[in-house]
């Protein structure tokens, strides 16, 4: 499959707004390729005790992690605005509940490559995390 980004693409809003998880992973269609533009996440945490280690991993098809970005740690009880970008630079810290985090520019995943926004320790599956993360996408003819 092609993965190039020739022609014009389709805006793709890819939103999960579910209440009590910690996790959330969103998948190429079949057929389709994927530039990732931005992904925003509002992560608010439960009162359960331990460190939040929210982490973007992007995979292939046999669930090998090809690229990972650790946010600065967010504690039990608070929230935090989370921004991963192309060509940022990685914040090493919270400022004002906010980070911004790097993703590579052109960001390509072909069909059924996905990207999951969780929490490594597992601390709380009654945190709430929020995504709005919009794509450029591409329908192979």
């Amino acid at each position: 499959m092609s993965t190039s980004i020739d022609g014009e693409g389709l805006y793709v809003l890819n939103i999960d707004e579910t209440a009590n998880d910690n996790s959330k992973t969103f998948s190429c269609p079949s057929g389709a390729r994927w530039l990732l533009l931005w992904i925003w996440i509002e992560l608010n945490t439960s009162g359960d005790v331990g460190n939040r280690l929210i982490t973007l991993r992007l995979r292939d098809t046999g669930d090998d992690i090809i690229y990972g970005c650790r946010a600065p740690t967010v504690t039990a009880g608070s929230s935090a605005e989370l921004t991963y970008a192309p060509n940022l630079t990685r914040e090493t810290a919270l400022t004002s509940g906010s980070a911004f985090l790097p993703i590579p520019s052109k960001t390509i995943l072909p069909e059924n490559y996905d990207y999951t926004v969780g929490d490594e320790a597992n601390i709380s599956a009654t945190d709430d995390m929020i995504i709005q993360s919009p794509v450029m996408e591409w329908v192979q003819d």
